[in-house]
């Protein structure tokens, strides 16, 4: 609560006026509880990382994802995608390939999952295999999805998670 006094003086040739009257400003909410909260009800721009060590699968993923006004990060591997979430802290989704140099999907999805367990990450990988999926899942990605990616698939997994 501020508190405060407020003095209103008038003069003229013939009278002086004045009145005091003590003023209480209660604050309701933060600027930060109100940028969150715009946060939360603003998903006209989501924030997306694409983890994919391979330009032209990154390109075909930003392209079908554009269609969502997204604003799209690109990590070119595992650690460079715990870095982009840690970094911009705003992350709405992630699409994590599996397969990826220096640190591959499995091992960053964990690391995220344990920072930002609400964060959804959809694992992709060209490498489908049985246990592929299961493997994904255990690490803790929320979804799977095998390329090649369609992009109606796409659209439709990251509408789910956006929501």
């Amino acid at each position: 609560m501020l508190e405060g006094r407020n003095k209103l003086e008038t003069k003229n040739s013939f009278s002086k006026h004045s009145i005091s009257k003590n003023v209480s400003i209660h604050l309701v909410s933060s600027i930060y509880k109100q940028q969150q909260e715009e946060k939360m009800n603003d998903k006209k721009n989501p924030a997306i990382l694409i983890a994919e060590d391979v330009e032209s699968n990154f390109l075909y993923v930003k392209a079908v994802l554009s269609k969502l006004n997204a604003h799209v990060f690109w990590a070119k591997n595992g650690i460079e995608a715990v870095d982009i979430c840690d970094r911009e802290d705003v992350m709405d989704l992630v699409f994590m390939d599996l397969q990826m140099p220096e640190m591959n999907g499995y091992e960053a999805t964990k690391i995220l999952k344990k920072k930002y367990p609400e964060l959804p990450i959809i694992a992709q990988t060209a490498f489908a295999m049985s246990d592929d999926r299961e493997k994904a899942l255990d690490a803790g990605c929320d979804d799977y999805l095998a390329k090649p990616i369609k992009s109606k698939d796409l659209l439709i997994i990251a509408e789910k998670y956006l929501k």
